[in-house]
């Protein structure tokens, strides 16, 4: 089965591990660093002997290698995966149109709660027009006070 390996914060890394008298060299390569994050170098094999060498190596007991996964995951599985989030997908087109009511007594609560528990800046809902398309936008209708805000 073919298995992949990173390491984490290096572009390349060309490790040669002690095998008995012999030695064995891998390249992890294709990892890059740019300002949104860090891609790792990776390495992949179905070699079961290099992968029990990478695997009893101190590099890998540290955690300074460690297994991807996303290799190891047979065909079928993966299928299972898109699948699954292809019905997510879809149910969540569904419910599109529905939203949830929710009763606050003043705008000061309404915007508290976006911003508390949506995650919504206080700059996008200073009026009641936008606070009220703010949580339209997030499946709520906003009840303000005694009717809805619309």
């Amino acid at each position: 089965m073919k298995r992949r390996y990173e390491v984490s914060g290096m572009m390349e890394w060309h490790p040669v591990f002690r095998v008995g008298r012999g030695r064995l060299a891998v390249s992890f390569t294709g990892g890059h660093l740019c300002g949104g994050g860090c891609t790792p170098a990776s390495f992949e094999t179905s070699d079961p002997v290099v992968q029990k060498v990478i695997e009893s190596s101190d590099a890998f007991r540290r955690g300074l290698i460690r297994g991807d996964g996303r290799a190891d995951r047979p065909p079928v599985a993966r299928e299972k995966a898109h699948a699954a989030v292809a019905e997510a997908a879809e149910s969540r087109e569904e419910g599109a149109g529905q939203c949830q009511a929710m009763e606050f007594p003043s705008l000061e609560k309404a915007q508290d709660f976006l911003q508390s528990y949506k995650g919504v800046r206080i700059d996008d809902m200073l009026e009641l027009e936008s606070c009220v398309a703010t949580g339209r936008r997030l499946g709520i209708d906003l009840i303000i006070g005694k009717g809805v805000a619309s």
